[in-house]
């Protein structure tokens, strides 16, 4: 009887001891998994960091890239164009000192993949493009078109394997699927694939790309215009909406009777500018603003609210 007592300690003893060797154990991989979890968390930061998408309004904030474009210069003094590099002089140039090339790599080179390009390029495309419509038609002509050359041309070789791709649509239809709304794809594809001179979209078929697709069903109902009729119109001569007009900047009309009338999509005037001397003005839009340069101060008009106006005096500038 005493033997089977012992016995039974030494068996109670065996089991009590396992069973804090197993407690122990779990505590220590608890305590390993919680310091992987803690070592993992710097490496998805940095890469939520890298994936980072500059927004439009990001990109004005940090860069300059204004270059005579989109712009009525008349004046002999300059005094815009200083005033407008004056005022962003801490700014970063996205262009090269004549302004005739861009530097796409300053936002591009930061992503190691071609589709990540290709989102930040749509990303602001459609950014800007749903800004412009909120103020005046075209305003961001210039810089659209910085963008939609990169896409179409690779002209800084950024987006090598995607421009000499087979499937180079499928790529960035597939992109546009994933990341965007069927109203913002309608929105690239009025800058991508309409096509100005025939008034139609360069665009047909379908792709197994439900939002994609159905847009596409969209456009191709667009009737655009024949040779014979896009032949007559360029040999029209030139229609200008008023009889006086000097010249037109976007949606922004100069008249010889020293007016400046902005109007809308529908072509109705919304705002009139009286100026002294339309033969001696400067005239540009830039970042969301109307500079108009008349008889020694600047005019900068909110393109968002035309009576929001700020005057400043540029004599001595």
């Amino acid at each position: 009887m005493k033997g089977r007592s012992e016995m039974k300690k030494i068996i109670l003893f065996l089991s009590l001891f396992l069973l804090i060797c197993c407690i122990n154990k779990n505590q220590e991989l608890n305590n390993k998994n919680n310091n992987n979890k803690e070592n993992k968390n710097p490496i998805t930061e940095g890469k939520e960091v890298e994936k980072k998408y500059m927004t439009y309004s990001e990109f004005n904030k940090k860069y300059f890239y204004w270059n005579g474009g989109n712009s009525f210069l008349r004046s002999d003094s300059n005094k815009l164009e200083k005033y407008i590099l004056k005022k962003e002089e801490n700014l970063e140039s996205f262009i090269n000192s004549d302004g005739s090339e861009v530097k796409m790599e300053k936002i591009l080179g930061k992503f190691s993949s071609e589709e990540d390009r290709i989102l930040q390029i749509i990303k602001l495309l459609i950014e800007a493009e749903i800004e412009e419509r909120k103020t005046i038609q075209f305003s961001s002509f210039y810089f659209n078109n910085r963008f939609l050359d990169e896409l179409r041309e690779n002209r800084n070789k950024l987006l090598n394997n995607f421009y000499n791709s087979e499937n180079k649509e499928k790529i960035l239809l597939s992109i546009l699927e994933k990341n965007f709304t069927e109203e913002e794809i309608r929105i690239f594809f009025d800058l991508y694939y309409i096509n100005g001179e025939f008034d139609n979209y360069e665009i047909s078929g379908r792709y197994g790309l439900s939002k994609v697709d159905k847009v596409i069903a969209e456009v191709e109902k667009i009737e655009g215009i024949d040779e014979k009729e896009w032949a007559r119109r360029e040999m029209s001569p030139r229609i200008t909406l008023f009889e006086n007009e000097e010249e037109e900047v976007s949606n922004v009309h100069i008249l010889k009777d020293n007016r400046v009338i902005i109007v809308d999509e529908n072509q109705k005037p919304i705002k009139e500018i009286k100026v002294k001397d339309y033969r001696k003005i400067d005239l540009t839009i830039y970042k969301g603003i109307l500079y108009i340069y008349d008889d020694g101060k600047i005019y900068e008009y909110s393109t968002k609210n035309l009576d929001d106006v700020k005057v400043i005096d540029v004599k001595n500038l």
